[in-house]
């Protein structure tokens, strides 16, 4: 029993892709405090958050996974297709056919401002323009 409980706790701590992602190239981003992992399968992506944050911190996660898609493929992502929760989601892109995908030759950390917000008669517009350095 503690073996397993070990198993799960040692599985539980990898940074590995889900299902059709496993062996897709990774790319990790930092957006406003949260490290996140993003690999690409086609017009398909799926990020992971690495890093830990307390619970209240969550609030517009869902936004810093879009920025962290957006800053590592250059691709929007499609309306409505991001998928997931506070740790892990996929989405589509909304990519042109000739836009290719490249692994960096070397691993980039990006520090981007997560994209800013306005609600106007209870519809929330989000603004996608990102600032990274």
């Amino acid at each position: 029993m503690r073996y397993a409980l070990f198993l799960v706790l040692a599985l539980g701590a990898c940074d590995t892709g889900g299902l059709g992602f496993m062996n897709a190239p990774a790319q990790q981003v930092t957006i406003d405090g949260s490290d996140f992992t993003v690999r690409r399968r086609e017009n398909t992506v799926e990020v992971l958050r690495t890093n830990s944050e307390w619970a209240f911190a969550r609030k517009g996660m869902a936004q810093k996974m879009v920025a962290a898609i957006e800053a590592t493929t250059g691709c929007a992502v499609a309306k409505g297709s991001l998928q997931g929760d506070q740790v892990m989601a996929r989405a589509r892109l909304a990519c042109s056919k000739e836009l290719t995908y490249a692994a960096p030759s070397a691993a980039r950390d990006l520090d981007c401002k997560p994209p800013e917000s306005a609600t106007r008669d209870g519809v929330t517009t989000i603004l996608t323009d990102l600032d990274c350095f």
